[in-house]
């Protein structure tokens, strides 16, 4: 047995007895607004530095990639990538769907993996949704905030975006122990598991091309990114759910954001070809 297979499998082990032993509170819809709350950012002087310099990087290198991507490769051939890295992300999502003790979804999102891996050709196409079988996104991140975990400062991150210590942890959690990627490098397969993370930094990049490139470019690009990446995670982390204590802070009606703005996984629209994402 691997180190990484030994590490997993205690982590799911721990995680799991803690939301046990949180089973009276824990669930999306238990989600106070606190735990959801625009973070501070003690930190502002390094995050708008950082976020020049992803900006910098996005004008050219990320964007230009993009362009490239969507104009050589056609848009049935990009969906159908979607969908397979989509796919390989289910059974993290059904962990994840566990551990904030949400059987009946992690039963829903094993079938639809089921489904996809197999009629779907590994993923390539989406026969689940058909079947009723919506897709889910969970990380580790969400687990956490249905946990209690408090955000804690925002966080602008070198080469990859807005978060906060909470949501960072989580992503270097789901790098280091999505099941995928670990199996992967277990078997020496190290270079494909890094081209799929490359893959899914382009594939999001091309889905949201035009949002993005709007965002950072436009005037207090990082007041507006920070707003909506707070107010995306509060709809993710509740699925969509009012706060259950209060009015939640952020409305997505009368703001200039909504949650459909930009596909990050929440939703199935593919807002940068401005088309019906049918993922058939």
């Amino acid at each position: 047995m691997s180190k990484m297979t030994t590490i997993f499998k205690s982590f799911i082990m721990g995680a799991s007895l803690l939301a046990l032993a949180a089973c009276s509170t824990v669930g999306s819809e238990n989600v106070p607004t606190r735990i959801t709350a625009p973070a501070e950012d003690p930190l502002k002087g390094i995050n708008e530095f950082n976020f020049k310099a992803n900006k910098v990087l996005d004008r050219y290198m990320m964007r230009p990639v993009s362009s490239g991507y969507r104009k050589v490769v056609p848009e049935p051939a990009r969906r159908g990538i979607t969908n397979l890295l989509r796919n390989l992300m289910e059974p993290w999502t059904a962990i994840n769907e566990i551990l904030q003790l949400d059987f009946a979804e992690a039963g829903h999102t094993t079938a639809r993996f089921i489904v996809n891996s197999t009629v779907g050709i590994v993923g390539l196409f989406d026969p689940a949704k058909k079947m009723g079988l919506d897709r889910h996104d969970e990380d580790l991140g969400q687990t956490l905030a249905v946990w209690g975990v408090p955000p804690g400062p925002y966080v602008m991150i070198p080469f990859f975006g807005p978060s906060n210590f909470r949501d960072a942890f989580g992503l270097g959690v789901d790098f280091l122990l999505e099941p995928v990627s670990t199996i992967a490098h277990n078997h020496g397969y190290h270079i494909e598991a890094y081209s799929r993370t490359f893959m899914e930094g382009l594939d999001f990049r091309a889905r949201n091309h035009d949002i993005i490139t709007e965002f950072v470019e436009k005037d207090h690009g990082y007041i507006r990114f920070k707003s909506f990446y707070e107010q995306t995670r509060a709809y993710e982390i509740r699925n969509g759910q009012p706060a259950p204590d209060e009015e939640d802070l952020f409305n997505f009606e009368d703001d200039c954001f909504g949650e459909d703005d930009i596909d990050d996984g929440a939703a199935d629209s593919d807002t940068s070809d401005n088309e019906p994402e049918d993922n058939n």
